[in-house]
């Protein structure tokens, strides 16, 4: 069983999905065609060599609070 689950955001032609959980930046090399963007949230104790650098890809990074209580949907929303 995965860890990773992609959450699909209906916005119509700007559309998009999230992929969220435990080693979704793994999956980050395997983008559809066309993506141009991606944003990453973590934590400042994940080191820098596991935020990745995708050529052709502009990518920001979120940094949230350490430890669990910082993992909600309210953390999220307060970064939009």
């Amino acid at each position: 069983m995965s860890d990773i689950e992609t959450v699909k955001i209906d916005l119509g032609e700007r559309a998009y999905s999230v992929l969220v959980g435990h080693g979704a930046v793994g999956s980050v090399g395997d983008l559809p065609k066309g993506v141009h963007r991606i944003a990453i949230v973590t934590q400042e104790s994940v080191p820098q060599q596991f935020r990745p650098s995708i050529p052709g890809v502009q990518t920001s990074v979120h940094l949230i609070g350490e430890g669990e209580s910082f993992k909600t949907l309210g953390t999220i929303e307060r970064l939009c």
